[in-house]
């Protein structure tokens, strides 16, 4: 029995060794990825890693969760957490630094039944190429303070001040299925609370007035890097729903707010890279 597994689904994503390394580090058990044809090849860590699983996954549409939900209909009773995010999104610990995400199931979380975890966006400061390490080098974000109207109305750059998208954590054994990629599904009665302050919280997929506060404070986060780079940009129009949806590029570029420099994720890799120096 496992005690935290891990969900995801991806398509050409050039990070996915520092995004699976991330939540082993987090305290993750085992992850599954979904990997619908990538033309970027998997590193040999992440191909070889005893406790990933990749599996093969026909072109999925946003929304599309049909794969993902056999997928955790088979397992669900075989771990005690789950956490359902995609590849370009990373849950760590704000307000407990120094904690894990396993750390904080098994203490401040240990009695509910699913965590929602908000947001917060990450931006690029205009870099035309992807970086080397995503984590150690795209340090900037959002500041969630200030309100961010596309200039092309389009519907996904859409100002996030008033309401914020969230992903989950939860427990397998407390729900039946995965119909929505940002909430599980269950006709349970079931205690779900938001990262932020551990308060009650309905069982939808919104945080409402996220605000730098809030996240300075906040016992989890969601570090979301949509996009990394021009390069990236480029790239998600012409292989994911982007270019179904027939995206401009100007529409990407205009949501990448540089405004905060924001290292949590860069220290905390230094942080392991040191403890595994000084601990062979």
């Amino acid at each position: 029995m496992n005690f935290l597994t891990l969900l995801t689904r991806t398509k050409d994503e050039p990070f996915i060794e520092e995004f699976v390394k991330h939540y082993f580090n987090e305290g993750v058990d085992k992850i599954h990825i979904l990997d619908d044809h990538s033309t970027i090849p998997f590193s040999s860590y992440v191909l070889n890693h005893p406790n990933v699983t990749i599996h093969e996954s026909h072109k999925f549409k946003e929304n599309d969760m049909i794969e993902i939900n056999k997928l955790f209909q088979k397992i669900r009773l075989t771990s005690t957490w789950f956490i359902l995010v995609d590849a370009d999104e990373y849950i760590t610990t704000r307000k407990n630094n120094n904690k894990t995400i396993k750390d904080e199931l098994e203490s401040t979380f240990k009695n509910v039944d699913c965590i929602k975890v908000p947001w917060v966006f990450m931006a690029w400061n205009k870099k035309e190429k992807d970086p080397e390490s995503l984590l150690l080098e795209n340090t900037y974000r959002m500041n969630h303070d200030l309100k961010h109207p596309h200039p092309n109305n389009w519907e996904k750059g859409r100002c996030r001040y008033d309401m914020i998208e969230i992903k989950t954590i939860f427990k397998g054994s407390s729900f039946q299925a995965l119909k929505n990629p940002h909430i599980p599904h269950t006709t349970n009665k079931i205690i779900c609370v938001n990262s932020i302050n551990n308060n009650i919280s309905p069982l939808d997929p919104r945080f409402y007035n996220l605000r730098e506060n809030k996240i300075n404070s906040g016992y989890l986060i969601c570090y979301h890097y949509r996009f990394t780079s021009k390069e990236c940009c480029m790239r998600k129009i012409e292989t994911s729903n982007y270019k179904v949806y027939h995206t401009e590029l100007a529409n990407l570029l205009a949501t990448d707010y540089p405004e905060i420099i924001d290292e949590t994720m860069k220290n905390k890799v230094i942080s392991r890279y040191n403890y595994l120096n000084s601990n062979p």
